[in-house]
This record gives C-alpha cells, sequence and structure tokens, in this order.
C-alpha cells in the first residue's frame, strides 16, 4: 500500500471519503451512539468501523483515506504462462474459459 504522510497528497475524492467515514465514526467517539446502532443505521460492519477508528486514533484523518495498492496493475504471471494462456485461449476461440481450464 502506498503510505500517505500528509492530506496534501490526497485527491479531492479521497478526501471526502475520509471525511465521509470520519462523520459516522465521530458518534461513536462521542460516545452518543454504540457501534451496534451505527452499523445497523449505515449498513456498514462492526469490524470496518472498529478498523476505521482505530486508523483514526493512530493517525487522524490521514488514516481514514483509501490507500492505493503499490502493486496496482502489475503482472503477477511469468510471460511464458501468459503467453501459453494466449495460444490455448486463440485457438478455442467460442469456448468458455472454464471449458478449456476443465481440459487442460
Amino acid at each position: 500500500m502506498q503510505k500517505i504522510n500528509s492530506l496534501t497528497q490526497c485527491t479531492e475524492v479521497q478526501l471526502e471519503e475520509a471525511y465521509r467515514k470520519y462523520l459516522i465514526i465521530y458518534q461513536y467517539l462521542q460516545k452518543s451512539k454504540s457501534l451496534e446502532i451505527i452499523s445497523d443505521e449505515e449498513n456498514i460492519s462492526i469490524r470496518t468501523l472498529r478498523y476505521w477508528i482505530q486508523k483514526y486514533q493512530e493517525q487522524g484523518l490521514r488514516g481514514l483515506v483509501r490507500m492505493e495498492r503499490a502493486d496496482k496493475s502489475k503482472v503477477k504471471v511469468d510471460l511464458a504462462i501468459q503467453d501459453q494462456i494466449r495460444k490455448i485461449f486463440l485457438s478455442n476461440k467460442g469456448i468458455s474459459i472454464t471449458s478449456i481450464y476443465r481440459r487442460t
């Protein structure tokens, strides 16, 4: 995951989403509502709410910013295997990938 050192690195959309999360957990932080009630009202799991609270307490609003994966758009499959897949797929046009998988 890409680390965010400052809120100035965030896009406006990321900041809006982080603020939305903050407004949801704020009710719990102020002890005006329980996690169970917030979970029911917002349709968010209690585990997710606890995660947000933990991140907020550790890093403030920065902790609520959704981070982009560091390995996003990187291929993890070897090129030789990719070529093999292409050959099999192209030689079996019209057949579903599931059927090709069953044959191999």
